[in-house]
């Protein structure tokens, strides 16, 4: 199964490098079956790498990698200002609650920590989302508004944006061409992405100075 993610691990560990080189804790929210923190610990060896993830079967295929743990991104395991970075790649779509997941990715962060995020958007005239009809795996596409409003209500304040929509057309290309796309997010949701046209953006925000309650 191919990873869910149209950003390469290049490109990844390069922004993490112009960034935070030295980072010493970083956050995979989301992290499926540890291939990213595989690749985030082989780029920055002295970097400790934890991730979480919601689902128990993609963490059980997580094999050989440590610091894993079954959690929900909108009740963090981790004490406040924990990591330097967070990434979280093709997930804020999935959550219950975005918002929220995104405030405990703050709270997590230390102060001017980065988040590195990862996701489809669209530009949907005016609405803030539009709801996947499978719901099984993608359940909101958001605006880039949207996205942008959730973040700094976080606590984030945004440094770069790039429009990563070449890389999710070559990836959905290649799992079409292996049968994997259907089947991995629903054929409804894959009409819908096509008919609102979807996107993918990699944005870029550190965390402004607020104080979090235990």
């Amino acid at each position: 199964m191919q990873r869910l993610s149209p950003c390469s691990d290049e490109l990844i560990c390069a922004e993490i490098d112009a960034l935070m080189p030295k980072v010493k804790s970083l956050l995979d929210v989301g992290c499926g079956r540890g291939e990213r923190m595989k690749a985030l610990k082989d780029a920055f060896p002295e970097t400790e790498v934890f991730g979480v993830d919601i689902d128990e079967d993609m963490l059980s295929l997580a094999k050989g990698t440590e610091n894993v743990f079954l959690a929900s991104a909108e009740k963090l395991p981790f004490e406040n200002k924990s990591f330097g970075i967070a990434l979280c790649e093709c997930s804020l779509s999935l959550f219950d609650n975005g918002e929220k997941a995104l405030e405990e990715m703050a709270r997590v962060l230390k102060n001017e920590g980065i988040l590195i995020l990862g996701e489809l958007f669209a530009f949907l005239g005016g609405e803030d989302f539009i709801s996947a009809p499978d719901g099984n795996t993608i359940r909101k596409i958001y605006s880039r508004e949207k996205i942008d409003l959730l973040a700094q209500s976080a606590g984030f304040q945004i440094l770069k944006f790039s429009d990563r929509s070449e890389d999710l057309a070559a990836m959905a290309a290649q799992m079409l061409l292996d049968g994997s796309f259907c089947q991995c997010i629903g054929m409804e949701t894959a009409l819908l992405l096509r008919r609102i046209k979807a996107r993918y953006g990699l944005w870029i925000f550190k965390k402004e100075e607020k104080q979090y309650e235990c």
